[in-house]
């Protein structure tokens, strides 16, 4: 058991594959946020403003938290 850990502990990656494992990672959270705030856009500005894509790009970010902190503050 000590040895498999070891092996992956020592295994080292190039800048390319981390970059590639950001990338891999980061899709389905950005899909989601973009599909969320697409679904969601009564809230933001007025369309090809400033104030429009610091909105939608602060809402694509944190969808996680905007999503849970609505259906908790319903009262």
């Amino acid at each position: 058991m000590l040895s498999a850990m070891k092996k992956i502990y020592e295994y080292e990656m190039t800048l390319a594959e981390w970059i590639g494992l950001v990338v891999i990672l980061a899709t389905p959270y950005l899909t989601v946020g973009v599909i969320y705030t697409i679904s969601h856009r009564e809230s933001m500005g007025q369309f090809a403003s400033f104030e429009f894509v610091t909105s939608f790009v602060q809402s694509t970010l944190t969808w996680p938290w905007l999503m849970f902190s609505s259906v908790l503050c319903l009262s």
